[in-house]
Order: structure tokens, then sequence, then C-alpha cells
């Protein structure tokens, strides 16, 4: 029987007190802990989230021209319903179907659809420092990975010369699916993968490349199911009721083929004699991607091998489709190099760290941190925190020059008339809400280049015909105007109704030129 406390001796009594107070002040300690705990987490997204914002805020006075392309699409959509570019017309020039959604949807919230691009940006970058947080936890059990990678993506002078387009959008969802990959999470990774397609068509690769490395466990009959229920409804919806079921840009860019001798396979070399610099810094992690090779869990070392399979099969079927080097389409191999090169550089420092932490933490960190230097750099030539240009500039002008052009344009274009733009399209039309007419907006014009230029013959001419089977032809039109350019003749003499000069890379000084249309432009192609 336990002796009764009055009959405890002084010092029994003392340790007593001190026992209950010791414990007490371990139960205040623990719900201090938990607190801070709650705070902590919640306090840190919100800080994440807050510098994704702001800077993403740096780069939205550079929003290439193909951005403005797909933000008329998403202001159509939101504001009368239609998938084109035109209120009373349908089209599909746009690449990434679930992105021109969300843009939608943050245009009817905010009414405005450069701040809904803004938004979505921002969310996407603190949704893929989030993921890639859980993956490093997975991976390594630390946050070593999750950095810097982060600053791999977030500060990759390609990466951000493609901001406003679907790229940080298709690397959240890819990253998320190798979250899923993972964690075992095979339905919902299947779901996620379909998503990705959805995204871009060429997310199709990826599930071809995280099929190959699929379990046998994992039911792969019933993965292949649930991956085509959610992907194919889409597809057919755009097949039946907008007129195609890929994407008008596929056929596009396949006419516009290579920058004379630069393609797709050769491009990093074509954008490294333009801009050094900034191509270096987008392949910082290429030489640190044989590190995967060092000893480390075979499960990181698995999903390295994955990423970089995906990363290998999109190169390679880019580069047999013969596509032009837009910074977009590096998307996969940009992001599979620093995927796979932060990993690298983790095994690097794990396979140090015995000889000290110090050597563990100097392999590491500076590498990581390098590319902040490239950033900062930018933003020194630039003189500016939020410059005009993206880090690799490959439009004709600015989009300040562009609202000017289209500000003017609206002076002197008759209401109402139609005009053949063989300009870059996007930003003008944004700003300018006139009539503008090329492939990217009306499928007289894509449909007459994909006779002219594509040609098809064979099984492309089937599948021309399978592609356009329900699209209902379009009536002819008669188009008065366009926007013409020419070489500058270096004079003052003037050209046409309205002339805008401008330097356009590749170009050269060329001046784009408002004036009659002489030629007789939309008509209509039949297969």
């Amino acid at each position: 029987m336990a002796r009764r406390a009055d009959s405890l001796s002084l010092p029994e009594k003392r340790l007593d007190m001190t026992r209950e107070t010791s414990c007490k002040t371990s139960m205040i300690v623990m719900r201090v802990a938990n607190a801070r705990s709650k705070i902590k987490y919640p306090l840190m997204i919100v800080l994440l989230f807050t510098f994704a914002f702001f800077f993403s805020r740096c780069f939205m006075n550079a929003l290439i021209d193909d951005t403005f392309i797909t933000l008329v699409y998403a202001r159509n959509l939101a504001e009368h319903g239609r998938w084109g570019f035109f209120k009373d017309e349908t089209a599909n020039a746009v690449t990434s179907p679930l992105n021109v959604a969300l843009l939608a949807l943050g245009t009817k919230l905010l009414r405005d659809p450069v701040r809904a691009a803004h938004w979505l940006t921002a969310f996407e970058w603190g949704a893929i420092v989030i993921v890639l947080w859980q993956i490093s936890k997975r991976l390594f059990r630390s946050n070593r990975f999750a950095i810097c990678c982060a600053i791999a993506l977030m500060a990759n002078p390609l990466l951000l010369s493609t901001i406003g387009l679907e790229s940080d959008l298709y690397i959240f969802i890819f990253l998320l699916n190798v979250y899923l990959f993972i964690a075992h999470r095979w339905n919902l990774l299947a779901v996620a993968l379909a998503l990705l397609g959805i995204t871009r068509i060429d997310g199709v690769l990826a599930f071809l490349a995280f099929f190959f490395f699929l379990p046998r466990r994992c039911g792969k009959a019933k993965f292949v199911a649930i991956y085509i229920t959610v992907l194919l409804p889409w597809y057919l919806f755009s097949w039946i009721f907008i007129g195609s079921f890929f994407p008008d840009t596929l056929f596009i860019k396949a006419s516009q083929k290579t920058f004379g001798n630069w393609g797709f396979y050769n491009g990093i070399i074509m954008y490294f004699k333009q801009y050094p610099l900034q191509t270096l810094a987008s392949l910082l992690f290429f030489p640190a991607v044989p590190l995967i090779l060092l000893p480390g869990p075979k499960r990181a070392k698995r999903i390295a091998r994955m990423v970089l399979a995906y990363a290998a099969l999109h190169f390679i079927g880019y580069a047999l489709l013969r596509v032009p080097p837009y910074p977009w389409y590096y998307i996969s191999e940009i992001a599979g190099i620093a995927f796979a090169g932060s990993l690298g550089l983790v095994l690097l420092a794990r396979a140090v760290r015995h000889r000290g932490r110090w050597l563990s933490g100097v392999a590491f960190w500076p590498v990581a941190a390098l590319p902040i230097l490239f950033i900062a750099l930018y933003f020194i030539r630039e003189r500016s925190f939020i410059p005009e240009k993206v880090p690799i500039f490959t439009n004709w002008t600015t989009r300040r020059n562009y609202c000017a052009m289209a500000q003017s344009l609206k002076e002197v274009a008759p209401s109402g008339e139609k005009v053949h733009c063989l300009c870059e399209i996007g930003t003008l039309a944004y700003y300018s809400g006139l009539d503008l007419r090329n492939e990217f907006s009306d499928r007289r014009y894509l449909l007459d280049l994909i006779e002219r230029v594509i040609k098809p013959r064979g099984l492309r001419k089937l599948f021309t015909r399978i592609n356009f089977y329900w699209l209902k032809p379009p009536d002819a039109q008669t188009v008065n105007y366009r926007l013409a350019y020419y070489p500058d003749p270096g004079n003052a003499r003037p050209m046409g109704i309205k002339q805008w000069p401008v330097t356009a890379p590749g170009l050269g000084k060329i001046i784009i030129v408002f004036e009659k249309n002489l030629e007789n432009s939309g008509r209509f192609t039949s297969f």
C-alpha cells in the first residue's frame, strides 16, 4: 500500500514536489511546441506565397506575345463562353486547354486576364515548392533537395522566359505525379497524369515513362482505365464540339518546321550563340546529372532515372517532329535536368558528409545558390526589378511598344473591318480589340496554311481528315486590310497607311505596316 502523504519525510515531500513541477513544466513545453508547430507551417506557407506573388510580379511587364494569345482565349471564354479568339467564332489554337480554363476562371473572379495570369503564376510557384518539399522529405528526410530544385526552377532564365504560358502549371502537375509515384498513390497518379495530358498533349509521353516504371502490384489495367477515363472526355469534346481532336497549334508549329538551320534538336546551340549567359544559367545543373550514380537511396535514384527517361523521350519526340526551337518546348528537358541535377548534388553532399559537415555544405550550397546570382545579374543588366524583356527574349518588340502600336492602330483602322495579321498577333489583338485574322484566330487561314505548307499526303492526309472531321466549313470572308512587315529601307519614306519600325530578333530592323490588302485572303480549304 502507498504511504500517506502526511507520513512522508521532508526530503521525500520535496522530491515529490520537484517531480510534479517537472511534469507540469514538460506539459507546458509540449503545449508551446505544439502551438508553435501549428503556427509555423501556416506562416511558412503564407510567406512562401507572398514571395511567389511579388517575385512573379517582377515579370508581368515582360509577358511574351504567345501569352497574350492565351489571354485572348481566356478572356473570350470568361466573357462570352466561347472557345476561340472571337465571341462568335470557334478556334483551338491554344496548346494548353487546362491553362486556358484556369485563366478564364481567374478572369471571371479578378475581371482582368493579366492579373489572373499573375495570381495563377504565383499559386503555381508556391505549389511547386510545397510538392518539392514533400518529395524531399520522402526521399531524404531533409529539405536540401527541395530548396535546391526550387531555386533551379524558379530562377531558371529559360523557364522565366515562358512566364504566363502553361510551363509552370505543367511543371507543378509533373512534380505532383512524381510525388504520387513515390507515395504509391496509383489511382491518383493516373488522374494526375491525365491532367498533365490535358495541360499539354505531350503529357502523354510522361504517361509512357511512368507506366514503364510502375511496379507489377499496382494493377496496371486499372491504372490505364482510370487514365483514359479522365483524359478522353476532353479530347472527344474538343473533337466534336470545337472541331479538332488535337490543338491547332500542332499543325501551326509543324508548318513552321525550323528557323533556317535551327530546329528543336539544336535550338539550344542557337540560344547559346544569342544569349550565352542566360543559356548557360538555364543548363547550370546539367553537369550535376551524372552525380545520381553516387551511392544513395535506391528509391531516389529510380525516380531520377524515370524523370530523365521522360525528358529523353520528350526530346526525341520533338526532334522527330522537326518543330521550331521555341523556349517553352524545352520545359520538360529543363525541368528534368533541374530535378536530376539537384538530386545529384544532394547525393554528393551525403557522400562527403563523413569527412565533415563543412565539406558537405561547401559541396552543395554554393552550386545550389548560383542561379540566384544569374537572376541578380539579369536585373542589373535590365536596370529594373520590373524589366520589359524576359531573359531569353524572342519576340519582335516589347509589350509596352505593342501597347502603343495597338492604340495607334485603333485610330487608323476602319471600324468593323477585318485585318489579316502577318506579324505577331497576341499583344496587338489583346490591347486593340480589333478583328485581327491569321491561323491563330481564324481557321480559314489555318486550313489554308495546312494545304499550302504542310501539304498532307497519304497517312498525313488521313490524320488531318480525322482530326478536323467534325469541323464545320467556315463561310468565305473579305479582308480589306492587313498588317505586314518589310525590311527597313533605312529612310523615312512612308509605307502604307501607318508604319512602326522595330528591331526583331532573327529579322533585324523591319517595319510593320498597316496597309490595304491586295491578296485574295480567307478562302476555305477542304481535305
